[in-house]
């Protein structure tokens, strides 16, 4: 924990001399929202599907040049057996260094995780490549690793935790007046197992 917490700064200090570096370029943001289908997979995680999930999720965020900061929460509904979850994270993500059309970046969130069994705050570590075709599909692979900052606060209970390292692959395409739709899989294994795919339509603006 000690060392991703130091991860986390670091990433924090990279951002802020980003930002620094950006301050004369002219800020973009956007927003937008998707929809997740997740299916959490038995303890042995095969095929079998112990829960399904619904994620609704709604995001707002800044570009800065290289730099991304973006805010998101989301709404889980769990099905069989019903329950509820709900999430709110802050993310910051920075491009490294564009070759041959490749870019990789590494990003940095923390957040707040309510679930039916504990509550907890949590960091993210990431990092990934992106590419871009023809100036209208944006490819990206990335991995990621999420887990509570410590187990042992005294808000939670319960023995459900978070520590799960995530794959995914998305593609984004652009639509007209400033829109694009992403699609996503995700797979997502360690405390808990899951599947994941998802949908999302984002609207740039100045």
């Amino acid at each position: 924990v000690t060392i991703m917490k130091n991860v986390i700064l670091g990433l924090a200090v990279s951002a802020a001399l980003a930002v620094s570096a950006a301050a004369s370029a002219e800020p973009s943001y956007y927003e937008g929202f998707d929809y997740a289908d997740k299916q959490k997979l038995n303890a042995a995680a095969t095929a079998d599907v112990a829960e399904k999930h619904d994620v609704f999720g709604a995001f707002y965020g800044v570009k800065l040049d290289k730099l991304t900061l973006e805010g998101r929460m989301e709404d889980e509904i769990v099905h069989d057996p019903a329950g509820h979850q709900g999430l709110m994270q802050g993310k910051a993500a920075l491009d490294v260094v564009t070759v041959a059309g490749v870019t990789p970046y590494v990003a940095g969130a923390v957040g707040y995780k309510s679930k039916q069994t504990i509550n907890f705050d949590y960091y993210v570590a990431e990092g990934g490549l992106k590419y871009n075709v023809a100036g209208l599909v944006d490819l990206k692979l990335a991995s990621r690793i999420r887990s509570p900052f410590s187990e042992k606060h005294d808000h939670e209970v319960g023995s459900d935790l978070y520590r799960t390292v995530e794959n995914s692959v998305a593609a984004s395409v652009k639509l007209p007046a400033k829109n694009s739709v992403v699609v996503k899989y995700a797979r997502e294994r360690g405390d808990s197992n899951y599947n994941t795919w998802s949908v999302g339509l984002t609207h740039s603006f100045k």
